[in-house]
């Protein structure tokens, strides 16, 4: 690639006698690499002005960002490498022979730091150019013997010596109350191997990544009207794009006021207060459909999902930054059920309720806690997305002691911010030639939560057949009052209580999961919940770590009383389905 510049007059054939007059032709320091697929413009450039003296000459472009040119921030014309199409062709199709670069220490996980109910899986940057080899030119004629390789050989030949030698009689010493016999050890160096610390690695560079070129959020208003209790649906329509779609960073955005069900606005002596993680808990079902195939619902227990998934996830510092963006608040212990919103225990009811007071406008803002938006894989251009949500009564996500209680969550406005990427056309390209091979898949862990009732008065229960199908891998089980779990402005449905339990057990093949029954006592003066509570940490992989959920022993008793189980192995969440 040449730069052309027509020049103003014949007076810079002064210093240039070689160039002839408006046929100036320089080439740039660095040639552009244009493999792949590329749109190649013409760029003029005017000097308006005669040049008499050499100074440099910069050609702007938008190809790339910012540079700073003469103490000034300009973009500038770089270098640019793009892999080819035939290079990402053959990248998919190694992954289907297991063949990634040897090279590379490559893992798919879920964050280390951390655990959760479900875990979140973790994605890296791949090369996918193969490794490459020396030239003949390259190669070394010379050979470095290292310390340890040193060692290594002066091993070798003590050993051979040592062995050419006769062997000494073993003794043996004999008492009354002791017998040691004395053995001869070799030095063996079966599997010895050297290494290294990773600053030495002086010669190489990290992976630079092409295939995504840019990302952004599309926000979508809703297709349906938002007044009553009728779904709210969102409509993804595919419209030949060339973005993919990334659930896992889609985010829902909604703001709401509460009212009477007349319209008319609070009153300031009427306190209304909300339950804990409202922006999830105002809906009770969340349903995802792609090309119009229903893939996952969240049955009509979307809240108690959510509010589940948020408790046992997070910890203490994201509860109290970023998730009060989704109104996270944790409720006071021992005081769940009280619904004095200005003068009562619940100090958390009483804060949530200040963004709530006549009437105002508050905003939320948080991800949507579906299954397929816990996925580490973009989903495909040209495959439409439907989110419906269904709402909540509100008997359930709001709280008072008010008579004669009629209110009602009025949403003004509500956009589902769709995150989008942007791919490199080469990848785009092989992408598409792959799928008229093999499908595009995407695994996923699925959530289920199921609603059991029990016999009021009843001193046991058991349950037998707790999965139809598959087999879950990990189960947590809490109990609260029915009344609460169906709506009530005088309690809280997140209160869940331990009524006293003595033991619990989730036996598989009669086998108690976990190795034994769990024991408790609730009785102040012989309380016993840590088996129960260190078990939380296990199960969701926070155990011996520096992580936690925001719950110390004693919230066990004061309406966080949940018993969680591993059924099958759990090996720190290294990415398994």
């Amino acid at each position: 690639m040449s730069v052309y510049i027509t020049m103003s007059s014949d007076k810079a054939l002064e210093y240039f006698p070689d160039n002839k007059a408006y046929k100036f032709t320089s080439h740039l320091s660095a040639p552009l690499i244009l493999n792949g697929l590329w749109r190649i413009a013409l760029v003029e450039t005017d000097i308006s002005s005669n040049i008499s003296k050499t100074e440099p000459i910069y050609l702007y472009s938008n190809i790339c960002g910012e540079s700073i040119v003469d103490g000034d921030r300009k973009p500038l014309l770089r270098r640019i490498t793009a892999t080819d199409i035939a290079s990402w062709i053959r990248y998919y199709e190694n992954l289907d022979k297991n063949a990634q670069n040897p090279h590379l220490k490559f893992k798919t996980g879920k964050q280390i730091g951390g655990g959760s109910l479900i875990g979140s899986p973790r994605s890296f940057i791949t090369p996918i150019g193969s490794t490459v080899k020396p030239s003949e030119e390259e190669k070394v004629t010379v050979q470095l013997v290292s310390p340890v390789q040193q060692t290594e050989e002066m091993a070798r030949d003590m050993m051979k010596r040592e062995n050419a030698k006769k062997g000494l009689k073993r003794k043996a010493f004999n008492s009354k109350s002791i017998s040691v016999k004395r053995r001869r050890t070799t030095l063996t160096l079966d599997g010895f191997q050297e290494a290294q610390p990773s600053g030495l690695n002086l010669f190489t560079l990290p992976p630079t990544q092409t295939a995504v070129e840019n990302m952004y959020y599309d926000e979508h208003r809703s297709t349906s009207q938002l007044s009553g209790s009728a779904p709210i649906e969102f409509t993804v329509a595919a419209n030949n794009s060339l973005e993919y779609i990334d659930l896992r960073k889609t985010k829902l955005y909604v703001k709401a006021r509460i009212k009477h069900i007349d319209g008319s606005n609070l009153k300031p002596t009427e306190h209304v207060g909300v339950v804990n993680n409202f922006l999830h808990s105002m809906f009770s079902q969340v349903d995802i459909s792609l090309q119009n195939k229903l893939v996952s619902s969240s049955t009509s227990h979307y809240n108690y999902k959510s509010y589940l998934q948020t408790l046992l996830s997070y910890g203490s510092e994201a509860k109290e930054s970023q998730l009060t963006s989704q109104l996270w608040k944790k409720d006071i212990p021992g005081h769940f059920d009280d619904n004095d919103v200005e003068n009562g225990s619940n100090s958390s009811l009483y804060s949530r309720s200040a963004y709530w007071t006549q009437s105002q406008v508050c905003d939320m803002e948080g991800p949507l806690l579906h299954d397929l938006c816990s996925l580490d894989r973009y989903i495909i251009n040209q495959v439409a997305v439907n989110v419906k949500l269904y709402r909540s009564r509100p008997e359930f996500c709001l709280m008072t002691k008010e008579s004669n209680p009629n209110f009602q969550v009025i949403i003004e406005d509500i956009a589902l911010k769709v995150c989008k990427i942007v791919l490199n056309p080469s990848v785009l390209t092989a992408h598409s030639q792959k799928m008229m091979k093999v499908p595009a898949r995407y695994p996923y862990n699925r959530t289920e939560l199921r609603l059991i009732s029990i016999p009021a008065g009843s001193l046991s229960f058991n349950y037998n057949n707790l999965f139809n199908g598959l087999r879950a891998t990990r189960c947590c089980i809490g109990f609260v009052d029915s009344s609460s779990a169906s709506g009530s402005y005088t309690s809280n449905p997140f209160n869940f209580q331990h009524f006293n339990l003595s033991q619990i057990a989730l036996k598989l093949n009669q086998v108690p999961v976990g190795g034994s029954v769990i024991q408790l006592n609730y009785q102040i003066k012989s309380r016993t919940v840590l088996p129960a509570y260190t078990r939380m940490f296990e199960v969701t992989n926070k155990w011996m770590r520096d992580s936690g959920n925001q719950l110390n022993r004693d919230d066990i008793a004061g309406g966080n009383a949940l018993y969680c189980f591993d059924i099958e192995p759990n090996f720190s969440d290294e990415g398994e389905y």
